[in-house]
């Protein structure tokens, strides 16, 4: 017989790790037990951000409260696909960003290609596909210690707010 795993609690996570539906991250609803995933479901971006707002049933946010507000993230860093939005697409790293703590280039725009208004094309890891052993060490402070790790819980709000941090972002593109 299979041994289901009792959850503690379920929470929102990402991982540097590029699929199918999702893109250069790869968002999941995870089920975290003495600290550790033991579950884990892919899901959209989209419905990353609406679960995220409450806006969407998760079993991540029963209370259906926007969680971006209450750890008082800027709008604009989830909100940017918004036609009526006037954030300014380079302004600050938003959710769709966070490729650029693992690739030194954006893959989706290799040397050559034309660059579409308001993408990133460079990020801010020291090598080529994976962050250089110095910006692991910083990751490993969100509880991360390879690229294919889940930043989730507490760390993934962390990072959310450290990306844009200008001293942080300094910090980690020069850890060589």
């Amino acid at each position: 017989m299979i041994e289901v795993p009792v959850i503690s609690q379920y929470t929102f996570a990402f991982t540097l790790q590029p699929s199918a539906n999702s893109g250069l991250v790869t968002y999941w609803l995870v089920g975290v037990q003495n600290d550790k995933v033991v579950i884990k479901k892919p899901i959209t971006e989209t419905n990353f951000i609406l679960q995220m707002q409450g806006k969407q049933y998760s079993k991540a946010n029963l209370e259906g409260v926007n969680l971006f507000e209450k750890i008082e993230m800027d709008d604009c860093f989830y909100n940017y696909n918004d036609k009526n939005s006037t954030c300014h697409p380079l302004a600050l790293y938003k959710l769709d960003d966070l490729w650029t703590l693992r690739y030194k280039r954006n893959p989706e725009c290799q040397e050559g290609c034309i660059e579409a208004d308001g993408m990133r094309i460079h990020g801010l890891a020291a090598n080529k596909a994976y962050p250089s052993l110095a910006q692991m060490e910083i990751l490993s402070n969100y509880n991360v210690n390879h690229h294919t790790d889940f930043f989730f819980g507490e760390n993934m709000f962390k990072i959310f707010s450290d990306i844009n941090n200008p001293e942080w972002n300094s910090a980690y593109a020069a850890a060589k």
